[in-house]
């Protein structure tokens, strides 16, 4: 019979990111394929486990919902610079801007706003303003500038994220290095 499975796991304040290996433990009994009921409801189930060849991954994007801004400045400039974290990487690995701005809204799992992540062709530069919300309703915001390399190899990035938490204005720059 097809169902669906939830886990409720209880997370030490302060972790955001784990590895879990998966397995399903389930009771084997003798239904009635049209009612779905046990043959035999005095019988006991067997008690059986399967482990899956999954490892199940949880990061910092898994407890931010991608929630846009309709006014980004205004909400950038209303959050303001107490807990901003700023910082500069080289993404050799991103050939061009459209990727480096696709992989950098992936490990970041905000959503980009007001258009900017459009990349026109022959661009060299582009600013990205990214936004969402974090766990307990904490809204995060990043101002981006992506650049070809000036050795033409890869992108630079300058980076500023933005919560009211500096926990999480850092938890959310540390995703990129």
């Amino acid at each position: 019979v097809p169902s669906k499975t939830y886990v409720l796991l209880r997370r030490p304040a302060g972790v955001f990111a784990a590895s879990f290996s998966v397995e399903l433990k389930f009771a084997v009994q003798e239904c009635d394929p049209t009612t779905h009921e046990a043959v035999d409801p005095d019988e006991e189930a067997v008690d059986e486990e399967f482990p899956l060849d999954y490892q199940l991954d949880l990061d910092h994007t898994d407890f931010t919902a991608r929630v846009p801004v309709s006014n980004f400045r205004n909400v950038w400039e209303s959050v303001g610079k107490d807990s901003e974290a700023l910082a500069k990487f080289e993404l050799p690995q991103h050939k061009t801007l459209k990727d480096a701005i696709k992989g950098v809204v992936d490990l970041l799992g905000l959503i980009p706003c007001e258009g900017t992540d459009f990349v026109q062709h022959n661009a060299t530069a582009q600013n990205v303003l990214l936004s969402g919300t974090f766990l307990g309703g904490h809204q995060v915001l990043a101002r981006s500038a992506f650049s070809l390399a000036a050795t033409g190899s890869g992108v630079d990035l300058k980076i500023a994220v933005r919560s009211d938490d500096h926990e999480i204005s850092q938890l959310v720059m540390e995703a990129i290095s």
